[in-house]
C-alpha cells in the first residue's frame, strides 16, 4: 500500500480559479455599480425631457395658484354656511373634535 493513499494528488489549477473569482467581481460591479449608474443616468434624462417640456414659469404660476386655494378660507355657499377651509386646518378641527369625545 502505498503512504498517500487515499489522498487527492491533483493540484489547484489557480488559472481556472482566479478566473472565477475575476468573474464573481465583474458580475457583482455590473449589478451592484454599472446597472444602477445606468438606471440614474435614463432617469437623470428623462427629467431633463420633462422640465424642458414644461417651462418654469409656468409651472411656478400654477403651484403659486394652487397654493393660494389651497391655503384660503372661502363662502362656499353663505346661505348653507358652509364652506372651504385649508386641509391642514380641517385636519385639526377633526382632531380636536374626536379628542373632545
Amino acid at each position: 500500500m502505498s503512504s498517500t493513499a487515499g489522498y487527492d494528488k491533483s493540484e489547484l489549477n489557480y488559472p481556472v480559479i482566479m478566473a472565477i473569482v475575476i468573474g464573481i467581481a465583474v458580475f457583482f460591479a455590473a449589478v451592484f455599480v454599472i446597472v444602477p449608474i445606468a438606471f440614474q443616468a435614463g432617469f437623470d434624462q428623462k427629467l431633463i425631457q420633462l422640465e424642458k417640456m414644461m417651462p418654469t414659469r409656468q409651472l411656478d404660476a400654477l403651484r403659486l395658484q394652487e397654493s393660494e386655494v389651497l391655503t384660503r378660507f372661502e363662502w362656499k355657499s353663505k346661505a348653507n354656511k358652509t364652506v372651504y377651509i385649508p386641509i391642514d386646518v380641517a385636519m385639526d378641527a377633526v382632531i380636536d373634535d374626536y379628542h373632545g369625545y
